[in-house]
């Protein structure tokens, strides 16, 4: 199967990390991916003959689907699917092109989060509501086809009129079972935020809870993003709180810790929770229904918060904790990006067929 996946960035991001793991592992299966990021070639990623690069900019949407045809031609493309609001958006003039040409071709595209929640803190309330309608616009379009990557996205679509298919996002695991000692929760535990630092993702609530009720604790807060002078002004007097950038090698990076924390706001399926699971570690998470959708199984070590009296609860859960390898076992059978790839391709042919 030849099929092209279109991305806003090559930078690292949730998306881009997983549909990058998604084309190597559907490539491993003996298909035929191409990747085109919407940017200027960046210099530091290593160029390879199945990525295109094509810069991106709304008053010239037409030359980008232009360049978008001559690749799917080149490559025999059969299968489209955009990932991100930034893609899709040339989907309806990809169409117009379709439904006058002999080109025949299938779209999909994934929905990774719920769309006005989202883009409204990213965005603003007015940009949000506007790009929430021209999304739903396309969605609902009969040509194409959209996947969810949990359930609570899936049903916030259908609130908006849109059928779609839910697909669990998926990473690549750790190359050998790395499982938590028994004996690491006998010490001081370090506890990890590893995210983009941006309104949604709610770092403040977790920096004030340190200051607050756990100084002494140890919190490293891995990544960056417009949120990280105002998050060191927060955590100034605290020495425990330590910012360590972005790391490329997430699994050699969560090694350091014990406990995963999000007190995200919203979510589509959380990538970074996932990697934390993949590498058995201990997660604490705000009570929303996409990090609820993680714990497949009850004695799963998740813990929920909607609150400071239920976040000291969460840390004594963890002192309670008792050694399991149940959160990698879940991740390595529902979560594994393998596993991911085989469901989107059964997905694909179902509607090449």
């Amino acid at each position: 199967m030849n099929i092209l996946f279109v991305i806003p960035k090559s930078q690292s991001t949730g998306v881009t990390n997983f549909t990058m793991n998604l084309a190597h592992s559907m490539r491993e299966k003996n298909n035929h991916v191409v990747i085109l990021f919407l940017e200027k070639k960046v210099q530091q990623r290593q160029s390879e003959d199945y990525i295109y690069f094509v810069p991106y900019h709304y008053l010239n949407i037409i030359g980008n689907v232009i360049y978008m045809l001559k690749i799917m031609v080149h490559e025999e493309i059969e299968i489209i699917h955009f990932h991100a609001l930034k893609s899709i958006l040339l989907f309806p003039f990809l169409q117009i092109i379709k439904c006058t040409s002999r080109i025949k071709f299938e779209a999909f595209v994934t929905a990774h989060n719920k769309g006005f929640p989202d883009y409204s803190q990213e965005y603003g309330i007015l940009k949000g509501h506007i790009l929430t309608f021209i999304e739903t616009r396309i969605f609902r379009m009969k040509s194409i086809h959209v996947i969810a990557v949990s359930h609570a996205v899936q049903q916030s679509l259908k609130n908006r009129g849109i059928h779609s298919q839910t697909i669990y996002n998926g990473v690549k695991m750790p190359n050998s079972k790395i499982v938590l000692d028994a004996n690491q929760f006998t010490s001081k535990l370090h506890y990890v935020v590893l995210s983009r630092l941006i309104t949604r993702k709610n770092i403040k609530f977790l920096i004030s809870f340190f200051k607050t009720y756990q100084p002494d604790d140890r919190l490293y807060i891995v990544g960056s993003g417009p949120e990280l002078v105002s998050l060191k002004e927060q955590a100034k007097g605290n020495p425990n709180i330590c910012f360590r950038g972005e790391k490329q090698n997430v699994y050699e990076e969560l090694q350091k810790y014990q406990v995963f924390l999000s007190a995200s706001r919203d979510e589509g399926l959380p990538i970074a929770a996932i990697e934390a699971m993949a590498m058995n570690m201990v997660l604490i998470l705000s009570d929303i229904p996409e990090h609820h959708e993680l714990k497949i199984m009850p004695e799963q070590p998740i813990y929920f918060f909607k609150n400071e009296s239920d976040l000291i609860a969460c840390f004594q859960n963890v002192l309670d904790t008792h050694y399991s390898d149940n959160n990698y076992q879940v991740a390595s059978q529902f979560f594994n990006i393998a596993v991911t790839a085989d469901e989107y391709l059964r997905f694909y042919q179902q509607w090449s067929a």
